[in-house]
């Protein structure tokens, strides 16, 4: 019996990115087909005290202080979802043990791209890539995306489990 893998797969090419008029028409379609109340989501954990959580980010202020801001004392690993993805739905509590196993390493944090599109795009814009996969996983050290000469992929995209995620990460930023 085989197992089915299903990804989000967003076009982003230059000029989409430029203009960005497929991808707010796409988002707004999602935002309309979002219906699922049954569908898990993260626990809000802005300003939670227990920093070995998944922090969600609710706003650009929050990815400048939780992201920007934090990557400078140590590395942040930024998951993208969107909350009716398959994939990310499975990927939601893997990325919460990985905060756990990591901690205080790293910092892990989320964004869902539904509601904080245009903080999407830029990331996007940012990167410089062409389509992504969700669940999207983007690394930060010191400020700016990272991707160090021994390890220069500057993303994971789509299903991960937890110990292939937690290689990657020991892997990109040298932890023991």
């Amino acid at each position: 019996m085989g197992v089915a893998v299903v990804c989000m797969v967003i076009p982003l090419d230059a000029h989409i990115k430029k203009e960005q008029g497929f991808f707010y028409t796409y988002v707004n379609h999602l935002v309309q087909e979002k219906k699922h109340k049954d569908v898990p989501a993260y626990e809000p954990l802005v300003g939670s005290k227990d920093p070995s959580k998944v922090f969600i980010i609710e706003a650009q202020r929050h990815f400048d202080k939780m992201v920007i801001a934090q990557s400078f004392q140590r590395p942040v690993v930024v998951k993208l979802y969107a909350p009716q993805s398959i994939d990310c739905i499975k990927v939601l509590p893997i990325f919460q043990e990985v905060a756990k196993a990591l901690y205080p390493h790293i910092a892990c944090a989320a964004i869902d791209i539904i509601t904080h599109n245009q903080l999407f795009v830029q990331l996007m814009t940012l990167s410089r890539v062409d389509s992504v996969a969700l669940p999207l996983f983007m690394f930060f050290k010191d400020g700016q995306l990272y991707a160090p000469l021994h390890d220069p992929v500057l993303m994971v995209q789509g299903y991960v489990t937890k110990d292939n995620l937690i290689d990657h990460i020991r892997r990109k930023f040298l932890l023991p």
